[in-house]
């Protein structure tokens, strides 16, 4: 019967399924990207995970817990996180995982989190009795995901949204600030995939599509990463005497990061189609076949967010996508390297932040 079978079986079509089946593999192996090979020791080195639930930034939860990293997650409901944080917990043995109350995108959560996090005396409550309480806590990272919400990003809630999470960062910045030069830090921003599509300039003539305003508020956030860089340096080399260590001029250890994690279907992708509605909605899981070969998923998707957690040098103010620093487009550069436009993020977001407070 098997014999009959196999005869029955044209040898061509064997062969079409075969070649059929490498071709996916294949196509799906290049649209996943690299994948992360850096290993670096993170025992008693904190890292601030701020933009839960982002699901790009809970895949890289797992790692940080194998490398021994004291993971601080910023949440708005920490009891919705729970089983996330003791399903890790007994897959990597790691107790050095915690969750404090916040909500960064509302500014009077941040507030909030803020006054708790600055104060010198803290009542010993979930990590606070674990990092040097009574003194200027230690970071050695910390991952926004705030500005990888979504695929918009011009509106007045959206404004509200990034003053939260600007006073965040300017809230964690004294004891980044205070930090030695030889302190190894990263500040990591997740960017869209969209940042060629966008620009630092004032767009006031015609509509602007859905692609365009998630580039230009990608490229914004490249354009903070950029400005924070130059003024952590600056800050650090003022506070060196050049006539006594010459060497330690401009040798901050903080380096600002952009990571673009990539086409992830579920930050990426599904919000690009739901912005039509009911119709793209349906469109995208039509289309999911598709989609599925073509994008990321959000493991795929953290390894690029891993590798510049974990890179020994990743340099200052650039931005990575598939772990490698990405060539930016001539007209992006000079935009970048204007320094009225490369400043207005920063202080239209300071703007911001005096407005809604």
């Amino acid at each position: 019967m098997l014999d009959l079978l196999i005869d029955n079986v044209q040898l061509n079509s064997i062969i079409y399924a075969v070649l059929t089946i490498i071709i996916v593999t294949a196509i799906k192996s290049w649209s996943g990207g690299a994948k992360n090979v850096q290993r670096r020791d993170l025992h008693q080195r904190t890292v601030i995970l701020a933009g839960l639930p982002c699901s790009v930034l809970a895949c890289t939860l797992p790692q940080l817990a194998e490398c021994g990293a004291t993971t601080i997650i910023l949440h708005p409901d920490p009891l919705a996180v729970l089983p996330l944080l003791n399903a890790v917990k007994m897959r990597t043995n790691s107790e050095s995982i915690f969750v404090d109350r916040c909500d960064v995108t509302d500014i009077s959560s941040v507030k909030t989190f803020s006054d708790n996090w600055n104060k010198s005396e803290r009542i010993p409550t979930g990590p606070s009795n674990t990092i040097e309480t009574g003194q200027i806590r230690r970071i050695d990272a910390v991952i926004f995901s705030t500005d990888y919400d979504g695929v918009s990003g011009l509106d007045e809630a959206d404004s509200s949204k990034s003053a939260a999470a600007h006073l965040l960062l300017l809230s964690l910045m004294p004891a980044i600030a205070h930090s030695p030069n030889s302190r190894d830090i990263r500040i990591i921003r997740l960017i869209q995939p969209f940042y060629t599509a966008g620009t630092l300039k004032e767009v006031t003539t015609g509509r602007v599509s859905g692609i365009n305003k998630a580039g230009t508020r990608a490229l914004r956030a490249h354009a903070l990463t950029k400005h924070l860089q130059s003024e952590i340096d600056t800050a650090k080399a003022q506070n060196v005497v050049p006539e006594v260590d010459k060497s330690r001029v401009s040798k901050s250890g903080v380096s600002c990061l952009s990571v673009c994690p990539g086409f992830v279907r579920e930050t990426s992708v599904y919000p690009l189609f739901a912005q039509w509605g009911l119709l793209g909605v349906l469109i995208y899981y039509i289309t999911l076949p598709i989609t599925w070969l073509m994008t990321k998923s959000a493991m795929e998707g953290a390894q690029v967010v891993l590798y510049a957690l974990l890179k020994e040098k990743p340099g200052k103010g650039v931005l990575y996508r598939d772990n490698l620093v990405v060539g930016l487009p001539k007209p992006i550069i000079e935009e970048l390297e204007n320094e009225q436009l490369l400043s207005k993020p920063w202080n239209d977001a300071e703007a911001n932040v005096k407005r809604f407070t």
